[in-house]
């Protein structure tokens, strides 16, 4: 499917989407509909239909242009709609008259401004975002009573409440606490992983297609975003908690709530093997207490101190799973007896929820 390099020439147009049935020749051009529809998307590309240019990298260098804001703006929103949950533009992918109004548009225009200005960078953008006063306030539930009637509504629909990890997030949180995320980017074992499993029409036996429950899906310690992604055959580690369709573009993503996720938590392969990961991790230095141990284990998963009953409740549960652990050697029966502990820290809602 990769496009082949050729001379460039005017297409008929194909009626009613038809190749078979043509109407007449129209020249290269600008796209008319953005001209027609949004007069303040700055000057148009100016392509030449005479001459030996397909167009395309005019059409690159408009939308990338400094004096066309849509795209600035666009990806201003969606960068606020990560920090915030909701955009200044509530329907992120559709700036038309159908999609919602700016309930801000000072603090857009503000934004997309300071974003040019910047050169487009987004780290520059992350990072005034975050350390602004907006985004520091203490959370709220917005649902609630509890918000001052006092505050514009502006800036009342921006107050960051609870919000469930994303399912990359929690997969990359689990390899994070448990010490075994690698942290090198890119490499080709997801390329390699993808081809030995393509499928082959040509072949005469049954094709090797990918497994949601692919065992490389629970040995790979990378990042979520380097995972092989199978339009069709997503990994469980994602579809279960809600991850975007790759066949469409996804502004918003969904937000269940399901018994499947806590089986997968409980049960799935990946996450007893980051437990016993974690509790490892917490066993390896034998200068530690156990009481050092818990303490560590809860600012690594949850980024707070145990409080003195979760002290005593963590020293009795890891007490009783020694005892029920059978009659093995002490050491298998103790790390098993962390590894629950740890594995129900990745349960918790604390873990699964950012305040």
């Amino acid at each position: 499917m990769a496009p082949k390099e050729s001379q460039p020439r005017n297409l008929r147009v194909h009626l009613r989407g038809n190749r078979f049935t043509l109407g007449r020749v129209v020249p290269r051009g600008f796209l008319g509909i953005v001209e027609a529809t949004c007069p303040g998307s700055g000057p148009t590309a100016e392509i030449d239909p005479h001459q030996m240019s397909s167009g395309r990298l005019e059409l690159a260098h408009w939308i990338a242009s400094q004096d066309n804001p849509l795209t600035a703006r666009v990806l201003v929103n969606r960068v606020w709609q990560l920090h915030f949950g909701r955009g200044i533009v509530g329907t992120p992918d559709n700036f038309g008259t159908r999609g919602d109004l700016p309930s801000d548009p000072a603090l857009l225009d503000w934004l997309t401004t300071q974003f040019l200005d910047g050169g487009w960078s987004v780290k520059r953008l992350h990072r005034m975002i975050v350390l602004s006063n907006t985004y520091r306030m203490r959370n709220v539930d917005t649902a609630s009573e509890s918000r001052s009637e006092s505050m514009p509504e502006s800036l009342s629909a921006y107050l960051i409440g609870r919000r469930r990890l994303s399912a990359e997030e929690l997969r990359d949180g689990m390899l994070l606490v448990s010490g075994q995320l690698d942290r090198a980017p890119g490499g080709s074992e997801s390329g390699d992983f993808l081809f030995s499993r393509a499928e082959d029409i040509n072949a005469l036996i049954r094709p090797n297609r990918v497994g949601a429950d692919d065992e490389f899906y629970t040995t790979f310690r990378k990042r979520s975003v380097y995972l092989p992604i199978v339009r069709n055959m997503l990994p469980d580690v994602l579809t279960l908690f809600d991850a975007a369709d790759p066949n469409g573009v996804t502004a918003i993503r969904n937000e269940t709530t399901v018994a499947s996720q806590g089986l997968f938590l409980l049960n799935h392969p990946f996450v007893i093997e980051q437990s016993r990961a974690f509790a490892v991790r917490l066993l390896s230095d034998p200068s530690l207490t156990d009481r050092d141990r818990i303490d560590w284990a809860h600012r690594l998963a949850l980024g707070r101190s145990a409080t003195t009953e979760e002290f005593e409740e963590t020293a009795d549960f890891l007490t009783r799973s020694r005892q029920l652990a059978g009659q093995g050697l002490e050491a298998d029966r103790r790390q098993a007896a962390w590894a629950a502990f740890c594995q129900s820290l990745f349960c918790s809602n604390e873990f699964l929820y950012v305040e």
